[in-house]
């Protein structure tokens, strides 16, 4: 389920830019596979905004072995729950009116910084199974 909006919390967003450094996600640095996969979600929201993939139709981005079985439908379950950045984007920064000129901007290979790696056939090899102990293997035993 989605938190209250971002207008519901005590802060307030500036109009100043102090940097032009692409971010990223942070993921604890004692687990790769993790970072992996919050990555690999992450850049299928890019890949899914710019194919015009939405929560309606999230089964277009197709299924994956990176891995393994029990994860073959991460993407189209995260696209289909938030939908893709854009989605994400105007729904929790929309209401600052910030815009995503710039460095926000999907990179359609005219402008922009943000750039998912192609998605091919995604079922061609099986990934490896989670590491013992690993967040995915912990999430995958719940």
């Amino acid at each position: 389920s989605q938190g209250p909006p971002l207008s519901t919390y005590p802060f307030t967003m500036g109009e100043n830019m102090f940097s032009k450094v692409t971010m990223s996600i942070a993921t604890r640095d004692d687990d790769p596979e993790w970072a992996d996969f919050v990555n690999y979600v992450f850049l299928s929201l890019l890949s899914a905004e710019e194919r015009n993939i939405t929560k309606s139709n999230a089964e277009a981005i197709g299924k994956t072995s990176l891995f393994g079985p029990s994860f073959e439908n991460m993407f189209v379950n995260a696209i289909g729950e938030v939908g893709n950045y854009k989605d994400i984007y105007d729904r929790d920064m929309g209401q600052f009116n910030i815009g995503r000129a710039g460095i926000n901007d999907l990179n359609d290979g005219s402008s922009g910084m943000l750039i998912a790696f192609p998605f091919g056939p995604l079922l061609d090899s099986l990934g490896p199974d989670p590491v013992v102990g690993s967040q995915i293997d912990t999430i995958e035993k719940r």
